[in-house]
This record gives C-alpha cells, sequence and structure tokens, in this order.
C-alpha cells in the first residue's frame, strides 16, 4: 500500500475496535509501544468504550502517554460481509484509521479485525503500490537466520495468474527495503524444484516475469524446506498455497511443542521412578 509522500509523524493509527477483546488489548499494547519504542499511537475507536477504558489507565488528555484519541462511530464485525460493510459504514474505524494515513497525520494502520475488510478498505483509501492492483497477505516466517522470511500471499488471492505472483515480489522487496532495512532483498519463487522447468504451468509461467524485473534481486524457485533456512528474504506464492504452509507451521509448532512436553514429563516420571 501507498500513501503519497507526507513527512513522517513517529505515530500509527491502531483500530481499537479490531479483536476479540477490543479494546483491552489494543490499549494495552499502545501503552507498551508508547512506553518501549517512543513512537505515538492513534487509537480509533468508538468513544463509548475506548476512553472509559484509557481513563481506567491513567490517560487524561489528547497527547497524554504518547496516545491520541479519534473517534469512528462505527466497525465492523469478523462475521459481517466485507463488501456490504465497507460500502455502508463510511464511519467505520477502518476506514477513520486508513484515512489518517492519507492525511499524512499518522505513518501507517493496524487492524486485528476483519481481514478482508481491512484490505478492501486500505485498497479503497490509502491505494496501492505503482504497478500493483492486488494486495496480498503477507506473515514473517521465523529461520535458524539471523532474519526472518517473508512469506505472501498466505491468503488473500486462493487464485492467481502469474502476473500477480510479480506483482507480489514487488510488495514483498518494498516490504523488507522499508521495514527490515534490507538493502537488496532476496526473492525466491515457491516450487517444487530449484530448476526454471521445474513446477506447475503458474510458476513455469511466473519464472520469467520475476527474472526479468531488474529492480528485483530474485535467485530463482526455492523449495518448502528452504522456509525456516532464511536462506531467501522474501518467498512468492499464491493464496492458496502460502495458507496452506502458514497453517502447516502453526499446526508443526503446536505438535513439536506438544510432543517436547510429553518427553519432559516422562523422562521426570522415569527419573523419579528411578530414585524410589
Amino acid at each position: 500500500m501507498k500513501h503519497g509522500h507526507h513527512q513522517l509523524t513517529g505515530k500509527v493509527a491502531v483500530d481499537a475496535m479490531g479483536s476479540d477483546h477490543a479494546p483491552h488489548a489494543e490499549i494495552d499494547g499502545a501503552l507498551a509501544a508508547t512506553r518501549d519504542l517512543g513512537i505515538g499511537v492513534i487509537l480509533v475507536g468508538q468513544t463509548e468504550k475506548v476512553e472509559p477504558e484509557l481513563r481506567r489507565c491513567g490517560w487524561r488528555k489528547q497527547g497524554d502517554r504518547g496516545i491520541e484519541f479519534v473517534e469512528a462511530e462505527e466497525f465492523i464485525g469478523m462475521d459481517e460481509p466485507v463488501a456490504t460493510a465497507v460500502r455502508r459504514k463510511k464511519k467505520s474505524s477502518l476506514r477513520i484509521g486508513s484515512k489518517l494515513v492519507t492525511e499524512g497525520r499518522a505513518d501507517g494502520f493496524v487492524s486485528a479485525g476483519n481481514t478482508g475488510a481491512a484490505m478492501a478498505t486500505a485498497k479503497m483509501v490509502i491505494g496501492m503500490l505503482p504497478g500493483v492492483d492486488r494486495p496480498a497477505l503477507a506473515a514473517m516466517i521465523p529461520t535458524k537466520g539471523s532474519k526472518p522470511t517473508l512469506l505472501l500471499d498466505v491468503g488473500a488471492n486462493a487464485e492467481c495468474k502469474a502476473f500477480h505472483l510479480a506483482q507480489f515480489a514487488i510488495m514483498g522487496d518494498a516490504y523488507c527495503r522499508a521495514v527490515l532495512g534490507t538493502v537488496k532483498p532476496s526473492v525466491g519463487l515457491m516450487s517444487i524444484g530449484e530448476e526454471e522447468a521445474k513446477g506447475n504451468d503458474l510458476t513455469k509461467e511466473a519464472f520469467p516475469l520475476l527474472r526479468d524485473l531488474g529492480s528485483l534481486n530474485f535467485v530463482g524457485n526455492v523449495e518448502g524446506r528452504d522456509l525456516f533456512t532464511g536462506a531467501v528474504d522474501v518467498i512468492v506464492t499464491d493464496g492458496f498455497t502460502g495458507n496452506v504452509m502458514l497453517k502447516l507451521a502453526e499446526g508443526l509448532t503446536e505438535a513439536l511443542l506438544s510432543m517436547i512436553k510429553r518427553e519432559l514429563i516422562a523422562s521426570a516420571m522415569t527419573r523419579a521412578g528411578a530414585m524410589l
């Protein structure tokens, strides 16, 4: 996403109505961010729900403890139809927060709310990078290296064409440069083999498009095992495959932690038995 050429404000707008436990989690996070990161936070939400909670935390006026509050009369729930809600709720926290970015009052907008509505609103209000017409969802994947790998798309676009993957690569490259400070991010295309001829029709068609993007540090195909190695900074794939990869990683993490816990308990019981 883009937001023109405004001077950076050092402030981030946060949707105070987004999460399952809003606005408590958002307020706690905002206070931690202003305290630990030294940034300003603009909370966006319904006055009757947000202000009483802010005051309980010692907030008294705009700018107090690094936090400002901007009212949004409406919010979009998790189960609301995206197209209808975005079109009808013109005073939603998502739309007001996005406008703060376009107006130059905030450098970015964060929401833990309805993902589809957040993406649709951001695309409509903030806009897209030049040459990009479809937003993607990205996930930071921890690796055994010193930096995480950015995986996109992880679910916004289940059906993709080759030029969409090229656009995802452009967005991933821009994110790594701007957020992670990577000077020349390496970009890999998820496939079933490193050779250009490997893969399906989508990856075979996308490969030359990525290779011909002169501004991109495209290193070729990568495989599923490269997700956690840190071999590349950005991995590009379609939303269906990316979502399966993300959910697989989440499930594997839970399973490994459970197995480790079980083995530790069994080992402790074995040692205790040996001492009797």
